[in-house]
């Protein structure tokens, strides 16, 4: 059988001494003659087991006190009187009385006696009668009951909380002020969640509320709105699992994404909320506003940027910098990638592959300098400091903090730039089907004078490269490299090469002059192209005294370090 604690104030009385007085519980009289002892009254109310343990809390005047002209027995042992008359045990004379509180060290040794009186045992049920406090007993009481639950309940235990209110000179009514204590709860659940993105113990208060709500909904014959709290707490726990695990698919970019649903769900159980604890209802407009920039719009951001954006800032809000940087980085990675790679979630590893190499491609040649910050913050907090030039926490949170600013603006301009009335310049977000794979010839070899076997192997090169033929062949004539041109000037060179390739490019054939085609193919592979070179037979035929060469064309052998690189 599960144990009883019942923990009451006893307080010296301000007119002198206590009344008798006959209460009412839930509208009807509580059983036995009127006491001037709540907590009596509330082991009656409540049925308490006889042998339910009473902690009594006060000081040793009030204990020992003997009425205004000190003629009656002590109040404490009256007390122990009026319990064993009615059968019940007794309560045992405090082993620690409070201080009077008169000090500041007092006021503390009354917050640490209330403390131990309200640590839970385990398996025992615990009811506070507040009614008797004397000064800022009940006070210190609230302040002692947030403290032990946050502290030292985890699991939160019950705890029901109740005031005698005296309604005349004889009567009272009993308070059931638990609600009151349940929002501290609700208090110390929200604002883990808000300032950690932790939410599942609010789900679980939510759906355990929804519980409650629901089973009075159809115990009143199911008359009015169906309660939807239960999807409120289901789409909280979902939406904090995504944050906690950065799960950016189901949580931003699904068709019923876990941000829409719990946005949906703020607003459908926003009445039932206010009913059942008004002071939350305002809660869920903070929620709403945290969660509503993460809804996104993929007809106006296809790619998601502004969603991404907004995540990594809510990481930063956190304080969650490891978990910002990499949102970021995915974020950049998404604005630079090919349009049907810009949506996170499984996938071949081609497919992701290819997001890798053509996302940072593009980033690291338009913005190369928030390239290079965000890879180097993010080694350095993805290898924990154990690195040479390790920087120091707060130069990581500025950096961090640098990075998801510049990615808010790239979001926003990058919107911009999608929304224009010309799209001269607008990004290009074609699919495969109605874009170009390109084909890259990077010799001095036209494509034109190719044979046509060269040409068609060089487009099925497309299919284990991007899962399509590629469209069609791009001519890029191979630079002439001055003899006195040293390796930096072929670097400059390879950069011009580079920079007038298709976006959309593929693979591309690397012939001519050694050193330039050694730093042009290392360029291109490390954007994710593949490189090639032909191979031929060559034949010789004489006509009359002359020799005359002629180069078959055989296959495209692939250069080492291809993303499909062969053994």
């Amino acid at each position: 059988m599960k144990s009883v604690r019942l923990i009451t104030f006893l307080g010296r009385p301000p007119s002198g001494e206590y009344s008798p007085i006959r209460y009412t519980w839930k509208g009807k009289p509580v059983p036995g003659d009127p006491t001037p002892f709540v907590s009596l009254t509330i082991a009656r109310a409540l049925e308490l087991p006889p042998d339910a343990e009473v902690v009594v809390l006060c000081t040793k005047s009030s204990w020992e006190w003997q009425g205004p002209h000190q003629h009656m027995p002590p109040m404490g042992k009256r007390l122990q009187e009026a319990f064993s008359a009615d059968n019940r045990r007794p309560p045992e004379s405090p082993t620690r009385f409070l201080p009077e509180g008169s000090t500041s060290d007092e006021l503390w040794e009354q917050f640490t006696v209330l403390m131990e009186a309200l640590r839970p045992q385990h398996g025992t049920r615990r009811i506070l009668d507040i009614t008797h406090g004397f000064r800022v007993q009940p006070f210190f009481a609230g302040a002692a009951i947030a403290f032990v639950r946050a502290v030292h309940e985890q699991p939160l235990q019950p705890l029901q909380v109740l005031y005698g209110a005296l309604t005349n000179g004889s009567k009272g009514e009993l308070w059931d002020v638990t609600p009151f204590v349940e929002l501290l709860d609700w208090t110390q659940v929200l604002m883990l969640f808000f300032q950690t993105g932790q939410g599942e113990r609010a789900a679980q208060w939510i759906l355990q509320l929804g519980r409650h709500s629901r089973a009075r909904w159809a115990q009143a014959g199911r008359v009015g709105a169906e309660p939807h709290l239960k999807e409120l707490g289901e789409s909280l726990r979902d939406f904090s699992s995504c944050i906690a695990t950065v799960r950016t698919g189901p949580l931003l970019h699904q068709q019923r994404s876990a941000a829409l649903r719990l946005l949906e769900a703020l607003r459908k159980s926003r009445k039932e909320v206010q009913g059942a604890i008004p002071p939350l209802a305002t809660v869920l407009d903070h929620i709403e506003n945290m969660v509503k920039p993460l809804v996104a719009d993929a007809e106006r951001d296809p790619r998601g940027l502004l969603a991404l954006a907004e995540l990594a800032r809510l990481y930063l809000k956190f304080e969650r910098y490891l978990e910002a940087i990499a949102v970021a980085r995915e974020a950049w990675v998404s604005r630079f990638a090919l349009a049907e790679d810009t949506q996170p979630g499984p996938g071949s590893a081609l497919r992701v592959e290819r997001r890798e190499h053509h996302g940072k491609r593009g980033w690291r040649q338009a913005d190369p300098k928030s390239f290079d910050a965000t890879t180097q913050v993010r080694n350095d907090l993805l290898h924990a400091g154990f690195r040479q030039n390790a920087r120091s926490a707060d130069d990581l949170k500025k950096n961090v903090r640098e990075i998801v600013d510049r990615l808010a603006e790239e979001a926003q301009g990058w919107l911009e730039l999608c929304e224009a009335p010309s799209t001269a310049n607008a990004p290009d977000t074609s699919s495969p089907a109605h874009g170009e794979w390109i084909f890259a010839n990077i010799s001095h070899h036209p494509s034109e004078r190719w044979s046509p076997e060269q040409r068609e192997q060089a487009l099925e090169l497309g299919r284990e490269l991007v899962g399509t033929p590629l469209a069609r062949i791009v001519d890029i004539g191979f630079p002439d490299v001055p003899p006195d041109a040293d390796l930096a000037a072929v670097r400059g060179i390879a950069s011009e090469v580079v920079a007038q390739l298709p976006a959309r490019t593929a693979a591309a054939m690397v012939m001519g002059e050694h050193t330039l085609t050694q730093v042009l193919v290392n360029m291109l592979q490390g954007s994710g192209i593949a490189c090639y070179a032909a191979t031929s037979h060559r034949m010789v035929q004489e006509v009359g005294s002359v020799k005359v060469s002629q180069f078959q064309f055989v296959r495209f052998r692939p250069y080492p370090g291809n993303p499909t690189d062969e053994d």
